[in-house]
C-alpha cells in the first residue's frame, strides 16, 4: 500500500480502500 498514488494522503486512501474491501468480504 506504499506504492499508492495518494502517498501524500494515505489516511483517506486507506479508509476508502478499506470500505470497499469490507463490502466485498460481506458479499462473499
Amino acid at each position: 500500500m506504499s506504492h499508492l498514488p495518494c502517498d501524500h494522503e494515505p489516511q483517506p486512501s486507506i479508509k476508502t480502500t478499506r470500505i470497499p474491501k469490507y463490502n466485498v468480504k460481506q458479499s462473499v
